[in-house]
C-alpha cells in the first residue's frame, strides 16, 4: 500500500514518533526527517517508509492504493442503485413488451390459471414490490396493460420470476413465443418447459 500520487494527507505529511509529531514536505522528505530524528535519539534504524504508509493508510484508506497481494485490499464500493434489481428487470421486460410493434399473443384464462398454479408452487416466484414507489406503480400499470387487466384466481397472488426476471402475474397470459431463452436453466416443473 502507498499514498496515491499527488495526495496530501490531512494535516500534511506528518508522523508521530513518541510524543513528537515529525513533519515533512513530501514522503521522501518525511522519511529523511524521521531517520535523522531516530539517529539523533539513538532509536534503532529500520525502513520507515512502510511505517509512514501504514500510518496514513490505516487512518485514511481512501487516500491510498492497495495491491492485490495485501490482506486489506479495499473492495470497490458498489452503489445499490448500480446493482441490477428485480424491479429494474421488470421495468425493462414490461417496457420491451409494450414497445413491440405488434401486441403479444395471449392465451386463454384456463391456460393462464394452469400456469399460475405451477408458478405459485415454484420457489423462484418471489415478491418484488419494494424500493421505489413510483417505479412499482409504473410496472404495475404497464403489466396490467399488457394483460389487459385480466387475472385468474391464482395469478393475482403471483410475484416475479427470479430466473426469467419477469412478472409472473402477466407472463402466465402470454404465448410462449413472447419469451426469450433464459440466462440460466429453468426449474424442471416450469410451464415454459412444456
Amino acid at each position: 500500500m502507498k499514498l496515491i500520487d499527488g495526495i496530501v494527507p490531512p494535516n500534511g505529511f506528518h508522523f508521530p514518533e513518541g510524543d513528537v509529531i515529525l513533519r515533512g514536505d513530501s514522503v521522501p522528505h518525511l522519511v529523511s526527517v524521521i531517520e535523522a530524528y531516530r539517529a539523533e535519539n539513538g532509536i534503532p534504524y529500520k525502513d520507515v517508509e512502510p511505517e509512514i504508509y501504514e500510518y496514513f493508510c490505516s487512518r485514511w484508506p481512501y487516500f491510498c492504493q492497495f495491491y492485490d497481494t495485501e490482506q486489506h485490499l479495499q473492495k470497490p464500493f458498489v452503489s445499490p442503485v448500480a446493482e441490477p434489481t428485480l424491479l429494474n428487470d421488470l421495468q425493462s421486460w414490461s417496457a420491451a413488451i409494450i414497445n413491440q410493434q405488434n401486441a403479444p399473443l395471449m392465451v386463454s384464462g384456463d391456460v393462464a390459471e394452469a400456469r399460475a398454479e405451477i408458478c405459485k408452487r415454484c420457489d423462484n416466484d418471489v415478491r418484488w414490490k419494494s424500493g421505489c414507489g413510483s417505479c412499482i406503480n409504473a410496472v404495475e400499470r404497464t403489466t396490467a396493460a399488457i394483460r389487459s387487466a385480466r387475472d385468474t384466481t391464482t395469478s393475482k397472488r403471483l410475484g416475479a420470476c427470479k430466473v426469467m426476471r419477469h412478472c409472473n402475474r402477466t407472463a402466465v397470459w402470454l404465448d410462449k413465443t413472447a419469451f426469450l431463452n433464459p440466462a440460466q436453466p429453468l426449474p424442471s416443473a416450469c410451464w415454459l418447459n412444456q
